[in-house]
């Protein structure tokens, strides 16, 4: 919701210049760390064993031979997949699961205590379905930094096919564009405490310093958004998001994912994406499809979902669905109220594009 500068927009401002003020004093920290001058920002080390337990589920891409294949630039789109639950703790001592002394290196030292509190109430080992709606957004051209990296962001909707809840998480990370793979941190939906500058923790070491210059630029780029918000007076209210006893947890998540390629050459892709960003009427070649498999791991909560063939749908041809997808939906609904499957999925589509007046009315 936009509003203007009168005195309802009071609480408002106060919330955009504590959020300025935030930003910039972790901005200004992590500069300083990034150019080797006084600050109070660390890197916290990798955990060895991350890496080794997310290559038993999910394999990077490498670069490809551009004459023969290619990866989609831009992944902002609609994705939805399965879901395999992991228990980490569980796994970990458990010998007939081939992984499971990773799962155990992983785990050890962790807090296992505390684990089923994390957790909260939501029904983490049903949970089989998930919808991923994705922003991706190229960067500007960094002196001395590779300009494979974009920045992505949106939500994981998570499934449980017993209930009619769903439970939504927040995603912020880096994309590199040249092997199609993903990192991000996640967490609940609303919270708004994931911090960019531990991104570069999650990428591989060689990529670790490109990807600290594209975040400063990326932080810096937000900064200035949210003071010219403030000093042009348009300003999006908060949410105030209530407490949901049945879904909150405490689990922070790390995301990674990877795309499929695509076997069109570069250059015909390339013409493709700009061609579905800006129509000119050319022929091109025909959209190839979006396949994205991943793998959302929480130490600290000891569970691990596995994502596979996520089917993505790009926004541009979503946009053009989503107002028959609702108006099938209702009728769906009046018809057969039995029938849950198309209507559930009808329901995905319309809560991951932002409509939840059309989704309340489906329920």
């Amino acid at each position: 919701m936009l509003t203007n500068n009168d005195d309802g927009d009071v609480a408002t401002r106060f919330q955009y210049k504590d959020a300025i003020q935030a930003l910039g004093y972790q901005l200004g920290n992590y500069s300083a760390w990034l150019n080797g001058t006084a600050s109070n920002f660390t890197l916290p080390a990798r955990n060895d064993y991350l890496d080794p337990l997310v290559s038993n589920f999910i394999t990077f891409g490498s670069n490809l031979e551009p004459w023969k294949a290619s990866y989609y630039s831009n992944v902002s789109a609609l994705f939805r997949g399965d879901v395999a639950f992991y228990n980490l703790t569980t796994a970990s001592n458990d010998t007939t699961v081939t992984w499971h002394s990773t799962a155990h290196n992983f785990m050890n030292g962790a807090n296992l205590t505390a684990i089923p509190e994390r957790l909260g109430s939501w029904n983490w080992t049903n949970t089989d379905k998930i919808g991923i709606k994705i922003h991706d957004k190229e960067m500007p051209k960094i002196a001395n930094v590779t300009d494979n990296i974009a920045i992505f962001h949106g939500k994981l909707e998570l499934f449980d096919p017993q209930v009619s809840d769903t439970l939504l998480l927040d995603f912020d990370g880096v994309h590199f564009v040249e092997n199609g793979s993903f990192y991000a941190y996640a967490e609940e939906d609303g919270r708004a405490s994931l911090d960019l500058r531990y991104a570069p923790k999650l990428v591989p070491e060689t990529l670790q310093n490109s990807t600290a210059r594209v975040l400063e630029v990326e932080m810096s780029r937000r900064l200035s958004k949210l003071r010219d918000m403030v000093d042009f007076g348009v300003l999006e209210q908060f949410s105030n998001r209530k407490e949901d006893t049945k879904q909150s947890h405490k689990c922070l998540f790390n995301l990674y994912g990877q795309l499929d390629p695509t076997y069109v050459p570069k250059d015909l892709m390339e013409e493709l994406e700009r061609e579905t960003e800006r129509p000119t009427g050319i022929t091109t070649v025909a959209p190839p499809k979006m396949i994205l498999n991943g793998v959302i791991v929480s130490r600290e909560c000891g569970i691990l979902l596995k994502i596979s063939g996520a089917k993505g749908l790009k926004t541009w041809s979503f946009n053009r669905r989503v107002t028959t997808c609702g108006i099938l939906c209702f009728d769906h609904r009046i018809i057969d109220l039995t029938r849950r499957n198309k209507t559930q999925e009808c329901l995905q589509y319309c809560t991951l594009h932002s409509s939840p007046c059309l989704a309340d009315r489906l329920r």
